[in-house]
């Protein structure tokens, strides 16, 4: 039996059912349906004419044509209670919209005929269902004459099953009697019909009764067809909604042998494969550089040309580095720029012998441009990019009686297979940049290579679908990422994949999700779409009928076979808006009290009044401050509280957006017997008025410590002068076991801050102490889910979440097995309280997260913050991190995920960055057993107020502004914000030292290793 009789003996069973529960008295419907048609025209409709009352005329969505008068519901009924019976010359009643097209189309219905009987028509196409003298006949009329063909007529006044089936332009019809079998062959057949038209029924002769019982019409492909429907879910099990899934099933007539499911899969295998067959691997580089004849390409990541990623560029790279390249891998990692570096196989570099770098690979470097080919599944190119080289590294070797500066081309490349050569060189590599496990396997209807033309692949698909041997489906999820979709009888098993962009989905593609492609994601990615994409990259594969064909999505970078350039663009734009978050923003203000009770108003006015006593001492703070604020308060005692509050958090933020460059060491803490004492010295004359004091405890609530609780003392003399600013006995809140205190000065062009955590003796010290808080995203869309853990001891765990939007609204947030969630609610900076618990010891910490546009990507992330927990990191991108604090020292450890090594690391230590000299010591290290990293990493650090004069050092060398030394620059930035840019060690270790103020011996020894041709050891002091 050949796999068309059986799809045929398929459909006839299906019928069978049907009529089997026509015939018991269960219809089709109990009520008309709407017309819905499908892509290829046909709609779908049913009606047993039970909602209309005895006697109507043109009931519902059936009228009557243009001249014609006779049709009605009637009583008389074989499966219920009612039909529709049209008579005589001019019976006859349309269902307008209810399109059949002969192309794919079944029309079903049960109905008995008197004399002549009558017609059941569209377009141009006539079924007579004829119970006189003459047979039934299946008519064409297609303005150039009649076809016509004949069969069995049923029997007059008797209850018949038709049935009309339109498939491929070729026309069956069938007709038997209620309560017998549906014979296995049709009774007449017409072929070679192209046309459309909407369903009537209709009578001819005076004497002429057609009843029509029961009536349904559908596409002929979904006939039988049986759902599949699932969840699509992200990776934090959140449902998904407004996501494209896309179903490709493969047909009965696309198989010829016996196990047709193990040769769909095998089918849909083939076309989702995502490798090339020009990739390999297994390929051995370096037999094939040793084997070279003229020029060709090598790829390395950066970290191998120990460069680390810094300003590639920039400058030539002094001569005190020389990389010792290892043959390339084939497999390049998909988070780290690349470079690509061409060859002279026949060259032999110095003029004796070659240096660290020619001796590297056969041959010696040169200075050509790159061709970068990106390949589809099939091979063909999908895009071509030539990039021209620029200096990467100047070596000065005995070998080179000199000094030779090796280029190549730096590049970003989204996930994907490519084919590498030099300009003008037949002599190309291929390499994937990502596991290739991990690319996408997509079904690609639409993929097009540079010239837009469609792919190989893309075009098989496109011709089997056209076949019939695969069928294209696709739906929306819902609110609750719910989807199902009808999936034709015929289709033996289907491949699933769900994808979707940030935001409204017509907005960014054109079109509504459930029409939209990969191809129209690539196209606003290429036309400059900011956000990520979401996509299922192990797609599921299900056998219908399926109801848990559940999907589980990943956010990306890209769309898969991403434009290069494309990628560029949009990691430089990422990069870019990293290096230029304002620092203040991120730091929580008394705006954000959103924990415990608010501040009184007397408590707003009196801080408000110290503040604007350090704004009046430094005249940098009153320039930020302005900048800040449109109309400054001028009578606070008159102004409203949010005024109040608004104007009190950008005197925060104004103090946090400049460099603290007064010492502070505290030398008493203690919190005992329901009283805070405290006391430390800042090394610099301070006046009392410009002392500003403030606590704020374990549940989250601040308050302004009154000045009869607080004493500041001037001593010394000249240069030797300090400020000693004391707590006595201030009374804290009831059950206070912690606090966070912090003591804010300014004077005429310097600012301090001492700040401490403050445990009660009933503590022990280890209690209450956080390492970090982990958030999943710091750059979050305008309505996506943040989710937040803690890094502490084991016993603590998050026991509570509040959070509000930009406009200081409460949003949704949530603790489920001690992790917090939150759903951002527009764009703008969210503040977030997170409650966690350590031995019965619970503290609040506040945080700020802005939400953009759209969703971003999140760097390896540490920010430093300061609360009632002491000094912690809030981290992204990565597993935790640890902080120490020890004087002027920070040292961070920053822990990578489980075989993750991050290519670049962001730094935010302001907020504990406090004194003339700060030092940020920075160990990234892997969270499984906390080895070392085994690579260089860029570590971008960013602060604010970095004065003009500062000196800086990565370990004992010196980093200058201009980035003409190997160690690093420093990038200005919008807002007075710079970032200090360097690389750690090989094995992830990096030490920066910050002189705010630097003595004439200080200047000496930086300007002498900046122009030093090696390096000093202790230049740094």
């Amino acid at each position: 039996m050949n796999a068309r009789f059986e799809r045929v003996v398929a459909v006839a069973c299906a019928l069978l059912i049907v009529v089997s529960m026509t015939t018991a008295g269960l219809g089709l419907a109990t009520a008309p349906a709407a017309a819905q048609s499908d892509t290829n025209g046909t709609a779908t409709v049913s009606d047993d004419f039970e909602a209309y009352e005895v006697g109507a005329s043109s009931p519902g969505t059936w009228t009557a044509p243009s001249g014609s008068s006779g049709n009605a519901i009637v009583g008389g009924s074989f499966l219920g209670d009612r039909a529709l019976e049209v008579t005589d010359s001019d019976g006859a009643a349309i269902y307008e919209g209810a399109t059949v097209d002969s192309s794919d189309a079944v029309i079903q219905t049960v109905v008995r005929g008197t004399n002549a009987g009558g017609y059941i028509q569209f377009g141009g196409v006539t079924l007579e269902v004829n119970t006189g003298e003459f047979t039934n006949r299946l008519r064409l009329a297609d303005g150039d004459g009649e076809t016509i063909v004949d069969g069995a007529a049923p029997t007059a006044g008797e209850w018949a099953n038709v049935e009309l089936v339109a498939e491929d332009d070729n026309l069956k019809a069938t007709t038997w009697a209620v309560g017998t079998d549906k014979p296995n062959t049709s009774d007449i057949e017409l072929s070679g019909v192209d046309t459309t038209g909407d369903l009537e029924v209709s009578t001819v002769n005076t004497d002429d009764v057609l009843t029509v019982d029961q009536v349904s019409v559908q596409p002929y492909s979904t006939l039988g067809s049986q759902t599949v429907s699932g969840t699509v879910t992200d990776q934090y099990g959140e449902p998904v909604p407004n996501a494209t899934v896309q179903a490709v099933g493969v047909t009965q007539s696309a198989l010829d042998g016996d196990d047709l499911k193990a040769e769909a899969d095998a089918l849909l295998d083939d076309l989702s494969d995502p490798l090339p067959d020009a990739f390999n691997a297994d390929a051995d580089l370096g037999e094939r550089y040793a084997d070279a004849d003229g020029t060709y390409a090598a790829v390395h990541p950066a970290s191998a040309w120990n460069l680390g990623g810094v300003s590639l560029g920039s400058n030539t790279v002094s001569p005190s580095v020389t990389p010792s390249l290892d043959t390339p891998d084939v497999v390049l990692p998909a988070d780290e720029r690349l470079i690509v570096s061409t060859w002279d196989a026949g060259a032999t570099g110095g003029t004796l012998s070659q240096d660290g770098v020619d001796s590297s690979l056969p041959g010696a470097t040169t200075a050509e441009s790159v061709v970068i080919e990106q390949l589809g599944p099939t091979g063909e190119t999908t895009h071509t990019r030539t990039v021209d080289p620029q200096p990467l590294v100047e070596v000065t070797a005995f070998a080179n009686l000199g000094a030779k500066t090796h280029e190549g081309a730096v590049v970003d490349l989204p996930p994907g297979i490519y084919r590498v050569h030099p300009d003008g060189s037949a002599t190309p590599v291929v390499v994937a940049v990502g596991e290739p496990a991990a690319l996408a396997s997509t079904i690609e209807t639409d993929l097009r290579d540079d010239a837009d033309r469609l792919t190989a692949r893309a075009d098989r698909v496109r011709g089997l679908a056209t076949d019939g041997a695969v069928t294209d489906l696709s739906t929306e999820t819902n609110a609750t990422g719910a989807y199902s979709m009808e999936v034709p009888s015929n289709v033996e098993a289907v491949h699933l994949q769900a994808f979707g962009v940030d935001g409204d989905t017509q907005a960014v593609l054109d079109t509504d999700a459930e029409n939209a492609s990969l191809g129209d994601v690539r196209d606003a990615y290429a036309d400059g779409y900011a956000g990520t994409v979401t996509l299922s990259t192990t797609p599921v594969r299900a056998t219908p009928p399926d109801e848990q064909a559940d999907l589980s999505v990943q956010r990306l970078d890209a769309p898969p076979v991403a434009s290069p350039d494309a990628f560029e663009a949009r990691l430089n734009a990422w990069a870019n808006d990293t290096l230029d978050t304002r620092l203040s923003d991120l730091e929580p203000t008394l705006a954000d009290d959103i924990a415990g009770d608010e501040l009184a108003r007397e408590d707003l006015t009196a801080l408000h009044e110290r503040l604007d006593a350090l704004r009046e001492q430094n005249d940098a703070l009153d320039a930020r401050l302005r900048d800040r604020l449109d109309e400054p308060i001028e009578n606070p005692g008159d102004a409203d509280r949010d005024a109040l509050r608004k104007e009190v958090a950008a005197m925060q933020a104004a103090i946090a957006d400049l460099q603290h460059t007064i010492d502070a060491e505290t030398r008493e803490t203690d919190l005992s017997d329901g009283t805070l004492a405290y006391e430390t010295v800042f090394d610099a004359p301070i006046p009392a008025e410009t002392v500003a004091v403030t606590a704020t405890y374990g549940d989250g609530t601040t308050e302004r410590l009154p000045d009869e609780y607080v004493t500041v003392e001037e001593g010394g003399i000249g240069p030797l002068s300090s400020t000693t600013v004391a707590i006595e006995e201030y009374p804290v809140p009831d059950g206070t076991e912690v606090a966070d205190v912090r003591v804010q000065v300014a004077v005429n062009d310097r600012l301090g801050e001492s700040r401490e955590r403050v445990a009660s003796d009933t503590l022990d010290s280890d209690l209450a102490s956080l390492d970090a808080i982990t958030v999943s995203t710091l750059d979050p869309g305008p309505d996506d889910r943040v989710t937040l853990g803690v890094n502490a001891g084991e016993q603590t765990q998050v026991v509570d979440v509040a959070a509000r939007n930009p406009a200081g609204e409460p949003v949704d947030a949530s603790v489920e097995n001690g992790q917090a969630t939150v759903r951002t609610d527009g764009q703008g900076m969210h503040a977030i309280a997170l409650t966690y618990e350590q031995a019965g010891v619970t503290v609040t910490e506040t945080l700020r997260v802005e939400a953009g546009a759209t969703s971003s990507p999140t760097p390896a992330t540490v920010r430093l913050a300061e609360g009632p927990s002491g000094t912690y990191a809030i981290t992204s991108g990565l597993a935790g991190a640890t902080v120490d604090r020890t004087g002027d020292e920070l040292a961070i450890e920053a822990r990578a995920e489980s075989g993750e090594s991050p290519s670049a690391v962001h730094l935010y230590p302001q907020t504990a960055m406090t004194g003339e000299t700060d030092t940020v010591a920075v160990e990234v290290v892997q969270a499984d057993g906390e080895t070392s990293l085994d690579r260089h990493a860029s570590v971008y650090v960013h602060t604010t107020g970095l004065a003009d004069d500062a000196l800086l050092w990565r370990d004992d060398a010196p980093i200058t502004r201009a980035g003409d030394t190997q160690y690093g620059e420093v990038l200005d930035r919008d807002d007075g914000k710079r970032v200090v840019s360097t690389y750690t060690d090989a094995d992830g270790r990096v030490t920066v030292d910050v002189r705010h103020d630097p003595n004439a011996l200080e200047r000496a020894q930086h300007w002498t290793a900046a122009r030093s041709p090696v390096a000093i050891p202790g230049l740094s002091g």
